[in-house]
C-alpha cells in the first residue's frame, strides 16, 4: 500500500516496469503527459514503462496498492503459451496508459487485495490472471500518452500537412527532414517506425488517395491526374497506380464509378 498526502511533495516518478495501480481509500488524479484523469475509490490504472506520473491527492490522501510488472513478462509468456498472445498485445504498448473499466478494475483491486497472503507460487499465477484479464478488457480508457508519443504524434501531424498542401510539388526527404530538425537518415528511421512505410511510399499513398478522387468524377484524363497529383507524367501514374491498385485506373474507374476515364 502506498498513500500520497496532498501536504507532501508532489509524487513525480517513472519506472522502467509495468505499474497497475488500485486506488484503495480516497480521491485525486494522474497526470501523463497532458492528460489529467481523475481517480476515484476503485480506479485501476496501467502504466507502461518510461512514463512519467504525478498522483495529485484530494484532501484525505489517495491510497494505492500498486503491482509492478516486469516489462518483459508479457513477452515470455506469450513465447511459452501462444495463447496469450493478447497479454503480449496489451503490454508490448508502452505509449498509451490506460484507465480501466468498472468490471475490470473489481477484479484487478480485489485480486491485488488477496495476492498479499499468497505463496509465492499463487502470487505469480494471480498476476497471470490479472495481465490475461487486463487484456480481455474492451473498454480502457486512454489515461496520458508518453512524452515520446506526444512528440511522434506532432511530428507526424506536420508531415501529413506538409504533404497535403506540396502533392503536386517534387518533396525531398531533405526537405521535410529540415522542416522537422532532423537528419535526412534520423527522419527515414523516424518515419518508417511510426508508419511502417518509407517516406516515398506514404507519399504516393497520398497521390494515390487524391487520384482515386478524380477517378470517381469522371471528368480527368490520366494526364490531368498526374499533373494534379505530382507524378512526373502519366505513364509514370499508371505505374504506381497498378502497383497500388494491382488494376489500371481506367478499370479502377470503371469498377468504382461505372465510367470510363481517357488514358492518355
Amino acid at each position: 500500500m502506498t498513500t500520497f498526502m496532498p501536504d507532501e511533495p508532489e509524487a513525480t516518478y517513472s519506472l522502467r516496469n509495468w505499474e497497475i495501480a488500485s486506488v484503495e481509500r480516497g480521491e485525486g488524479s494522474c497526470v501523463i503527459g497532458d492528460t489529467e484523469t481523475e481517480l476515484l475509490e476503485g480506479s485501476v490504472m496501467l502504466i507502461p514503462p518510461d512514463m512519467v506520473r504525478s498522483w495529485r491527492p484530494e484532501e484525505d490522501g489517495i491510497a494505492l496498492v500498486r503491482l509492478i510488472i516486469s516489462r518483459h513478462l508479457a513477452r515470455l509468456l506469450a513465447e511459452a503459451m501462444p495463447e496469450l498472445d493478447s497479454v503480449d498485445d496489451t503490454f508490448g504498448n508502452f505509449s498509451e496508459a490506460m484507465l480501466l473499466d468498472a468490471a475490470t478494475a473489481r477484479f484487478v483491486s480485489r485480486t491485488l487485495r488477496k495476492m498479499e497472503n499468497y505463496t509465492p507460487a499463487r502470487r505469480a499465477a494471480a498476476v497471470v490472471a490479472v495481465m490475461t484479464e487486463v487484456a480481455a478488457s474492451a473498454s480502457a480508457a486512454v489515461a496520458g500518452v508518453s512524452n515520446h508519443k506526444l512528440m511522434e504524434m506532432a511530428r507526424m501531424a506536420l508531415v501529413r500537412q506538409y504533404v497535403s498542401e506540396r502533392l503536386t510539388a517534387d518533396i525531398s526527404v531533405g526537405e521535410i527532414a529540415a522542416l522537422l530538425a532532423m537528419s535526412p537518415a534520423a527522419f527515414c528511421n523516424f518515419f518508417r517506425h511510426a508508419t511502417g512505410l518509407s517516406f516515398i511510399s506514404y507519399v504516393n499513398a497520398c497521390r494515390i488517395d487524391k487520384a482515386c478522387e478524380m477517378l470517381r468524377s469522371g471528368k480527368f484524363s490520366n494526364t490531368e491526374i498526374a499533373a494534379r497529383c505530382g507524378f512526373s507524367n502519366a505513364q509514370y501514374f499508371c505505374r504506381v497506380f497498378r502497383e497500388a491498385k494491382q488494376t489500371t485506373p481506367r478499370r479502377w474507374a470503371a469498377e468504382h464509378t461505372g465510367e470510363q476515364t481517357a488514358e492518355h
